[in-house]
């Protein structure tokens, strides 16, 4: 039998270990003592918040004009992810204690995969007190049969709605443990709202709500046909998740897979264009290492280290990348914001978030070579191969074939990109939910060259 946790941290990006990591914003006509009220902003919303201004009433998620009107008086914090990344590492750490598949879902948030853990009630209270007050002030741990009522439970116990005849809830100091009873999970969902089922994306929830269905429970006893009609095969999905069915496993996605390339100076180094020399070498040397596994990173990270201090940005892309010169123009605009005083001790580059190259296709030496100037000299070899081979031959035997070019249409379905948005949890649904995507990566392509056989 599955048990599946969703584990949910409150005041990790404010508490003591994140003390001294990034310089608060601070914030015009304070009229009361901060107190240690402190709210983390990503992306304009709320990502964290300290005790003092949870109990100010602000809220995650919301934006931060309206975190400043709930608590005027709090420090703003950008989020960093590169400072950050200790604190948060070190809550997944703790994870680890329980169970070795982990699955990350933001920076306060993972789900865990309880199966078969020993001692299972002893395991989560050490947890627990582990984790609060040292690291966070709040913990809430949902568990269930399934990810989608794992995460549910806690979103429950955070509004309040803990049935006692679905649930069991353990209250200890600074957290809460909400377990929805095995065979319940279709009850405890019939009451709340579709928006619940956070696996649908907005857009199929919008289109339930627009069928007059307000509640999990009218969307479970819908005829199947009726989705089907609606929502085409993505309509069983929709109906098996009404009634508290999610066969999605738990992902092992921590520790992250990372490429990482260090470079010591023995000596401190205070010329900057020796700093970023070697910074353009750690990139070739990651661009060189994601080529060889068909792989491309979402996200680069530079670690300064200057006598004792350490600096940190970080940068992600778009979409997937492995060229030398994209990691090397990344590592530069990071090494130009970090403003460093002292002599450069050593330099460390992290490719993260690794993600397959569907589209990179290997070259005639069986790997795709990254490095521009690489590329050049071994076209030129072949190049000297070629001419050899045409003057022992006859052209008729050897010739040069027309370039290959990719039709419009491909190239225009390659601009869809499916890791764009870098999450797997929200899964859209709708008619053509159950389809093959229709994306064809871009192929690379250049001069081919024929050998014709003389019969």
């Amino acid at each position: 039998m599955r048990r599946i946790a969703f584990i949910e941290v409150r005041g990790l990006l404010c508490g003591a270990l994140a003390e001294g990591l990034i310089e608060a914003r601070g914030q015009d006509g304070d009229d009361r003592p901060a107190a240690g009220a402190k709210v983390v902003i990503k992306d304009g919303r709320v990502l964290d918040f300290s005790a003092e201004a949870g109990a100010a009433g602000v809220l995650v998620g919301v934006r931060e004009r309206h975190a400043k009107q709930a608590c005027h008086w709090a420090k703003l914090v950008d989020y960093d992810e590169a400072a950050y990344r200790p604190v948060v590492s070190s809550f997944f750490d703790l994870l680890i204690n329980l169970s070795p598949v982990i699955e990350p879902v933001s920076e306060t948030q993972a789900f865990v995969d309880l199966t078969g853990l020993r001692a299972e009630g002893e395991a989560l209270a050490a947890l627990v007190g582990s984790a609060v007050p040292r690291m966070a002030f709040k913990l809430w741990i949902g568990i269930a049969s399934s990810k989608l009522v794992a995460k549910a439970a806690v979103l429950g116990s955070q509004g309040a709605y803990t049935p006692a005849r679905l649930t069991q809830v353990t209250t200890m100091p600074g957290a809460e443990i909400i377990e929805v009873l095995r065979g319940g999970e279709a009850d405890y969902l019939a009451p709340l709202p579709p928006d619940r089922l956070w696996r649908l994306d907005e857009a199929t929830v919008s289109k339930l709500e627009g069928l007059g269905i307000t509640t999990i429970g009218q969307l479970a006893h819908l005829p199947q046909g009726q989705l089907n009609r609606r929502f085409g095969l993505g309509g069983r999905l929709i109906l098996d998740l009404a009634r508290g069915l999610d066969p999605a496993p738990v992902r092992p996605l921590y520790p992250r897979r990372e490429f990482e390339e260090r470079l010591p100076f023995d000596a401190g180094v205070s010329d900057a264009k020796v700093v970023a020399a070697a910074a353009g070498r750690l990139a070739v040397k990651l661009s060189r290492r994601l080529s060889q596994n068909f792989e491309g990173c979402r996200r680069v990270l530079l670690e300064v280290r200057a006598g004792p201090t350490a600096y940190h940005a970080a940068r992600g892309f778009p979409r997937p990348e492995s060229s030398a010169a994209t990691l090397k123009g990344a590592l530069m605009t990071l090494l130009s914001r970090l403003t460093i005083n002292e002599p450069v001790t050593s330099l460390k580059a992290v490719a993260g978030d690794l993600t397959p190259l569907s589209g990179l296709q290997p070259d005639l030496f069986y790997e795709p070579v990254a490095v521009s100037h690489e590329r050049a000299k071994a076209r030129e070899g072949l190049g000297g191969t070629i001419e050899a081979l045409r003057q022992k031959y006859s052209d008729r035997v050897i010739a040069f074939g027309k370039d290959d070019e990719v039709p419009r249409r491909e190239r225009m379905l390659a601009l869809w990109d499916p890791y764009r948005s870098g999450r797997s949890e929200p899964c859209p649904v709708s008619s053509t939910a159950a389809s093959r995507s229709n994306s064809t990566p871009t192929i690379p392509h250049g001069p081919s060259v024929t050998a014709l056989s003389t019969g």
